[in-house]
């Protein structure tokens, strides 16, 4: 016999839930940087290093020049004009502009994308830790990730400190007094 009402419904696998996917752009053609997918991106050199190694000046490689107080936030690197400062506010559509506030006027979608510089040819990335874009070397080890190796490393031991501290107060609580 086949289960009925609410036994057939909780019998019945739930489909998973949307994930929503970042959009991640990977066709910006600015006048001063531009997109690049991982097949455009060249492989390291000899020495491991990309030309540029954070010597980039924050300002120089914008494609758009940061707007004044009262006009509408406008993504520094696409030019796309900001519908919310948090995307749970802003909705799950992945062509939806959202800048955060911590994030200097550069949207979520070009956080997420790595980037070439025209002028020097240096490719670089935004840092979700320092709040700066990065050049692509700093990212060494993990490049699709939202910070650079020295944010992660920095992370990893504040919370290898803090389980440390977590054990040691939880010993000095088990001893009797």
């Amino acid at each position: 016999p086949r289960p009925s009402g609410l036994r057939a419904a909780a019998a019945q696998p739930k489909p998973p839930a949307p994930r929503f996917r970042m959009s991640i752009l990977t066709d910006y053609a600015g006048v001063v940087s531009e997109t690049v997918t991982d097949e455009r991106l060249p492989p390291p050199p000899d020495t491991g290093e990309y030309i540029g190694d954070d010597n980039l000046e924050f300002r120089s490689l914008l494609n758009f020049e940061k707007v004044g107080r009262g006009e509408a936030k406008r993504c520094v690197m696409c030019g796309r004009v900001a519908e919310a400062e948090d995307r749970r506010k802003a909705g799950c559509e992945p062509q939806t502009c959202v800048i955060p506030r911590q994030c200097k006027d550069v949207c979520d979608a070009c956080t997420k994308s790595t980037w070439h510089h025209r002028a020097s040819g240096a490719y670089f990335k935004w840092c979700q830790g320092c709040k700066k874009f990065r050049a692509i070397a700093a990212f060494a080890n993990k490049r699709h990730t939202a910070k650079c190796d020295a944010c992660r490393k920095r992370g990893r031991s504040g919370y290898h400190a803090k389980v440390k501290r977590q054990a040691i107060d939880s010993d000095s609580a088990e001893m009797p007094l």
